[in-house]
């Protein structure tokens, strides 16, 4: 149903090329990640298009260096960075170890001032919680984290003035009412040490990078 100017708005950001032979359960390429990326680029320089780009990519020598990259991107606002082995094939691997990703997790304790329940599947246990910081100054929802278990068990009004630890990504700010809010906040479990939330300066006082 698009028009033929929203399809010329389309854009295809590529980063690797294998061969289609080799792209099955289990495949593998024998192929270097250094001889991918030269026929990448040598398949881009022939179609010489706008729509096709290739994603930045930095040749690091140590993790100091990787780290300067990686703080560059989350300053653009980028979520953040995978580091790549440079002399390994491709394999088809839901867990390879030649990639690392490097990404914000910031830790924040928040007060549970809401429950609602979840839909279709979810439906008769926890959605997700609404949070707020102890100055109110952070408000967020947050459905992520929780096993089935956890959502049957927490899907009462007991819930409520619980203190839960998140992690988040970053601290975002609406631009029409200025409230605060946390992007990609993730339950990782309830704080029974504490009765008292984080307040907003504690939270950006946690802001810690750390590396996955």
């Amino acid at each position: 149903t698009a028009t033929p100017e929203e399809c010329a708005m389309v854009i295809y950001q590529v980063w690797d090329i294998i061969d289609l032979r080799y792209y099955h359960t289990k495949g593998e390429w024998e192929k270097d990640n250094t001889f991918r990326r030269a026929l990448l680029e040598e398949k881009l320089s022939y179609l010489n298009t706008d729509s096709i780009q290739l994603i930045e990519r930095t040749i690091v020598n140590n993790f100091e260096e990787a780290d300067d990259k990686f703080q560059e991107y989350v300053d653009n606002k980028f979520e953040g960075a995978i580091l790549k082995q440079l002399h390994t094939s491709w394999k088809d691997n839901s867990k390879p170890v030649d990639c690392v990703k490097m990404k914000r997790k910031y830790p924040a304790d928040l007060i549970v001032v809401g429950i609602y329940e979840g839909e279709n599947k979810a439906a008769g246990m926890l959605g997700g919680v609404n949070l707020e910081s102890s100055c109110g100054v952070i408000k967020v929802n947050c459905g992520s984290g929780f096993s089935d278990d956890l959502r049957k068990e927490l899907f009462n009004e007991s819930t409520i003035g619980k203190i839960f630890e998140l992690e988040y990504d970053s601290v975002t700010e609406d631009k029409k009412t200025k409230q605060k809010s946390l992007f990609l906040p993730i339950f990782k479990q309830e704080r029974f040490d504490k009765d008292e939330a984080n307040d907003y300066e504690q939270i950006l006082a946690g802001q810690k990078l750390k590396k996955v």
